[in-house]
């Protein structure tokens, strides 16, 4: 028999020996496979997991003891008691949220089944309106079935799972990826500091300095406002200490609109206009908030289907989406985006048989959105800008539409003080690729000349050719007048001119006394330095990036290069690359040529070659890497050098390089850089020698969190964290982060997640002592973006013991019998070889042991536990006490 199959038949009862050998302190699952594949196992459908368990029937005789064991409510899976229970709700194997359900024994019944009321159902993004149901029934609590005929709810209490199997003509529609913003999460009253400081030291023939970099990342999170604050202070040996504010804002998402509200100093975005900074009021979509699948470019599919169908799209000849369709109209507007596109084939199959279908062109560029969607921005304030002495006004509004799978529409204006700018653009989707066109009108005032007017106009195209592979995927091309000037073109030509004519004035008392010379010497200077300005206004740019496959065996060959030129003269600036990348078994190597020419006729040719081998294939195998490079000139430089991780986290990095460089004054020279993450901070270090210079740099960087509980902290700062509490569950790894472990007090800081999306928060338990459990180990959590949101792990604390009781009459106890405490609750199981595993008793009392419903089916069990000596205390061991189980009368 097949083994898949035989251990999908007996999944019910694997249930069953696992929890109870695990329960143990036994790791026998394989054990447990084999005790129910020969003891009959299941009798009826095959059963998988998250899918609710079907019927089975035990042979219980399989289980040694004198007394038959009753396992019968083991028959539909693991018992579930009365009760309510916070649980990850799932429907069609989606998150939904954290919802709290009451699980209720139905007539008839021996487990507890999950119930729910229909606002419940509203929040599952089940369509209500299609239930019947009157007044009575809105306020009523229902298994699933009740409500929607065929639906199947199926409870993993191990890790408070409830997963809902719903028909999908009973689901609103709504895109993949989709959690409904009532889960998402604003997180909790909490400070952070991020932190990042290293010490670099150099001493050579020519230069000997040290310079030391704090950079901080302050933030204060207060109900739906978060407060920021990013600044750096630089030590150097010659130059002093130099402090710099580089943001201060606070902000605050507001989910109805799909925008965040920033207010204080930051920068503008850059997507249409430069980007600058700004001291002021900003009110701009943040894309985030939409679905996965709503994000970017994607064309909406739309067909018509004679019967009930079977729609599949490919792209690339890839299965891109997959989903039955009802007779009629159809459309699918939640394809993920992917990246610059390749055309989609759409084919429908038939009921009877037929297959027919269509294609639709898929190419996007940077300001593609699909149809309906929109992106918007709108900054008003002061400039932020260093090179400013003073800070004129800004106002900046920009727009961005999707109307058509075909065309996207965008545009904006800007304007401060002596400067204005208008951009009017679209972009189109087309079988040929996609193309982008718009024209930008500018106006500026400098002080003191003449106003300068003028129009740049940019076009962009990408394409992916499905037939050859070949990626065109940014090809640019930007045409500028000679009046043309950017925003921070205009800035810095407005702030030369008035600092100019200062310094001029400046002049005046003394010019009395001088010729003329002096004012022809500085209007020559002006004159000199607005004809140096000219020389840098770009006329023409344009930049190329192709990727083209060659096949499996043959690696691919890419290509980037852009090239600018300047009214008034000044020649171009050159750069292109040429690389080639493929490997031998193992080993990966590229070879490209780079070369670079700058507006004064400067060039330079340097040619790569690369090859990177793993030394094994265990986890920690190191890697080694060699690389040559040689320029035009005939310096060449060699490295070799051999990397890798250890830890059991594998959060310990290294590497060691050799050098060797024909240039006189470089020679053979010798560097080592490591990295550690501990569950607090990142460490790192490095040094470097050569016969012409030493090198050193020490550095550390993470974050803490200031919460209610106190101060938590993590080896690494994020924009979004969560604060993980497992109370006694010191050492605990978070399996989403590298290094992350709980700490003494019992809580952990993850750096990254996803805003707006379902993340899964997980512990791993393994490790932990005997007197703590995990009450569920995986959580799902969906914040607010720059939130501190906590996610609470239950835990069980108590001491955990074996306790071997024998019956009455000496005999071993009926394996699987419930223990229970003075209260009636469950504590435990009877395990193999008449050993009761128990948590969270007191030092000493009675337990019962019952095997079935009748007075004589159970026995009791009077204990006395030895004391806790200090080194068992954070031990894995369990101990193990010996008493009798007595006939209870």
């Amino acid at each position: 028999m097949d083994m898949l199959k035989v251990v999908s038949q007996t999944h019910s009862c694997w249930r069953l020996m696992s929890s109870v050998l695990v329960m143990a302190g036994f790791r026998l699952s394989k054990v447990a496979v084999v005790i129910c594949t020969l003891s009959g196992g299941a009798s009826a459908v095959a059963e998988l997991p998250g899918e609710p368990a079907s019927d089975v029937s035990f042979n219980s005789k399989f289980f040694f003891g004198k007394e038959p064991v009753d396992v019968s409510r083991f028959a539909n899976g693991n018992p579930v008691a009365a009760g309510t229970y916070s649980v990850d709700m799932f429907v069609n194997g989606l998150w939904i949220g954290r919802e709290s359900v009451l699980f209720r024994i139905a007539s008839g019944k021996k487990n507890a089944e999950p119930c729910f009321r229909v606002e419940q159902l509203e929040r599952m993004a089940i369509d209500t309106s299609k239930l019947q149901v009157g007044e009575a029934a809105n306020t009523a609590c229902q298994v699933i079935d009740q409500w929607v005929p065929s639906a199947l709810a199926s409870f993993d209490s191990s890790d408070l799972r409830l997963d809902l199997s719903v028909p999908q003509v009973s689901m609103r529609r709504s895109a993949r990826g989709y959690v409904d913003p009532k889960y998402w999460d604003r997180g909790i009253t909490a400070g952070i500091l991020g932190y990042d400081l290293n010490s670099y030291e150099m001493r050579s023939d020519n230069l000997d300095t040290t310079s030391t970099y704090l950079g901080l990342s302050a933030g204060l999170n207060v109900g739906d406002w978060q407060f920021r604050h990013v600044s750096s202070v630089t030590w150097q040996s010659d130059l002093g200490r130099q402090w710099q504010r580089v943001a201060t804002y606070a902000q605050r998402n507001i989910a109805p609109w799909t925008s965040k509200l920033t207010v204080g100093e930051t920068n503008t975005s850059g997507e249409l206009f430069d980007s600058v900074g700004f001291r002021g009021v900003q009110l701009a979509t943040d894309d985030r908030m939409l679905p996965d699948s709503l994000r970017g470019y994607a064309p909406v599919v739309r067909g018509v289907a004679s019967t009930n169908a079977l729609v599949e799209i490919r792209q690339n000849g890839i299965l891109i989406y997959h989903a039955p369709v009802a007779p009629g109209p159809f459309e699918f507007n939640d394809l993920y985006s992917t990246g610059y596109g390749g055309d989609l084939n759409v084919q429908i199959i038939e009921a009877d048989g037929r297959v027919h279908g269509f294609s639709v062109p898929y190419a996007s560029v940077a300001q593609s959105l699909r149809a309906g969607n929109s992106r918007y921005s709108l900054t008003l304030g002061q400039l932020n800008e260093d090179f400013l002495d003073d800070d004129p006004y800004l106002f900046q509004a920009t727009l961005q539409r999707g109307l058509t799978n075909l065309f996207t529409g965008y545009g904006g204006l800007v304007a401060s003080d002596g400067y204005g700018a208008a951009q009017l653009g679209g972009a189109f989707n087309t079988g040929y690729g996609a193309f982008s066109v718009d024209v930008t009108h500018a106006r500026t005032e400098i002080p003191g000349e003449s106003t300068e007017s003028g129009k740049s106009l940019k076009l962009g195209y990408s394409k992916l050719l499905s037939e050859s592979g070949t990626n065109l995927s940014i090809a640019a091309y930007r045409y500028s007048t000679s009046g043309y000037l950017s925003l921070r073109d205009a800035l810095s030509q407005r702030e030369f001119a008035k600092n100019r004519r200062l310094d001029f004035d400046d002049f005046v008392p003394a010019r009395d006394s001088l010729d003329g010379p002096l004012d022809l010497r500085l209007t020559q200077q002006a004159r000199d330095f607005a004809q140096s300005q000219a020389l840098r206004r770009q006329r023409n740019s344009f930049q190329l990036t192709i990727t083209q496959p060659l096949g499996d065996s043959f690696g691919s060959v890419s290509a980037t290069g852009f090239k600018r030129n300047y009214w008034a003269g000044g020649g171009d600036d050159t750069q292109y690359q040429i690389a080639y990348n493929n490997h031998w078994g193992s080993m990966g190597y590229s070879l490209s040529v780079m070369r670079t020419r700058d507006v004064i006729g400067r060039t330079n040719k340097e040619y790569y070659l690369s090859v990177s081998l793993p030394l094994g294939s265990g986890r920690h195998s190191p890697s080694l890497r060699s690389m040559v490079t040689r320029n035009d000139q005939g310096y060449t430089n060699t490295q070799v050098g051999l990397s890798g991780t250890a830890g059991r986290d594998s959060n310990f990095d290294y590497g060691v390089t050799a050098a060797r460089d024909t240039r006189d004054e470089m020679g053979n020279s010798g560097s080592a850089n490591v990295q550690y993450r501990s569950p607090v901070t990142t460490l790192k270090g490095s040094y470097g020698h050569s016969s012409s210079y030493k090198q050193a740099s020490v550095g550390m960087s993470g974050a803490l969190v200031a919460h209610s509980e106190g101060v938590t902290f993590s080896p690494q700062m994020g924009e979004t964290m969560a604060l993980v509490e497992a109370d006694a569950a010191k050492g605990a790894r978070v399996v989403n982060s590298s290094g992350v472990r709980v700490d003494g007090q019992g809580y952990a800081a993850i750096p990254y997640l996803t805003p707006y999306s379902s993340n899964t928060v997980e512990l791993d338990p393994q490790g932990l002592p005997s007197s703590v459990e995990l009450q569920n180990s995986s959580q799902q959590v969906a914040p607010f973006a720059g939130a501190v949101v906590k996610v609470k792990f239950a835990t069980v604390k108590g001491r955990a013991v074996l306790i071997h009781a024998l019956g009455p009459q000496g005999d071993t106890l009926p394996f699987a019998a419930d223990v229970l405490d003075a209260q009636g609750q469950s504590v435990g199981m009877v395990s193999q070889a008449s050993r009761l595993y128990v948590r969270g008793v007191p030092e000493s009392g009675a337990l019962t042991v019952r095997w079935g419903e009748k007075p004589e089916q159970r026995c009791q069990v009077n204990y006395q536990l030895p004391p806790v000596m200090e080194k068992q205390k954070a031990s894995a061991q369990l101990q193990t006490v010996n008493a009798q189980c007595v006939t209870i009368h």
